[in-house]
């Protein structure tokens, strides 16, 4: 199951290992390729376990992957080395470069989705987000969200080749409605790495999981 936050993480960009050790969490890297009992891998490589926000310094692509949730939102987080940070496009095209995404889908039987992008960007001269809802919603398709924006929250700090991507995501923009204590949820959270002349995505996901 998805763990319940006993304190809300502070979304700082400041990974600390005390705030989000109750998460479900995975790590992993450019060398590795396990299959997990809790989770999917998906268009790249993963493997449940290992040190909890890693911090190798020479690592092509590797790190870890966390979450939380709370009443008013889902908190995500993703430690990642890399020694080629690379996030020029546009927000419609976050998704082309290194970049923290999340998708959600209320239920395991509804079919429209919620994606969330969460980049470094070098366009926007720092930390960004897009929201992408399907068009089964009636609202947004694309919607820019800058901090604050629809009560997101996130911060996106790089010193060196750590990145640390930290956001809060409020229930209303992944689900109609809101979502209740012990509901399912399926999420998938994908890392996007873009070195200019190569392309490699995580994706941990198969969370489809209740909340308790």
């Amino acid at each position: 199951a998805l763990r319940k936050a006993d304190k809300a993480p502070v979304i700082d960009g400041k990974f600390s290992k005390e705030e989000w050790q109750k998460g479900k969490w995975a790590s992993f890297g450019i060398n590795d390729a396990t299959e997990v009992e809790s989770g999917t891998m998906m268009e790249g490589i993963i493997i449940q376990g290992g040190e909890m926000g890693r911090t190798d310094i020479n690592s092509d692509f590797d790190g870890s992957m966390y979450a939380l949730w709370s009443e008013d939102g889902l908190y995500v987080c993703a430690v990642v080395i890399d020694d080629i940070h690379c996030q020029k496009s546009q927000p419609v095209a976050f998704f082309r470069d290194d970049v923290l995404s999340v998708y959600t889908k209320p239920t395991t039987t509804q079919r429209h989705n919620t994606r969330i992008d969460f980049a470094l960007s070098e366009f926007k001269g720092g930390p960004w987000a897009l929201l992408n809802w399907s068009p089964i919603f009636k609202s947004y398709y694309h919607k820019e969200l800058p901090p604050g924006d629809e009560g997101v929250e996130y911060s996106i700090i790089k010193e060196g080749t750590r990145v640390v991507y930290e956001a809060k995501i409020p229930w209303h923009l992944l689900c109609e409605g809101g979502i209740e204590e012990y509901q399912n949820i399926h999420m998938q959270i994908a890392i996007h790495d873009y070195d200019v002349t190569r392309d490699k995505t995580v994706t941990f996901g198969g969370w489809t999981c209740f909340l308790n």
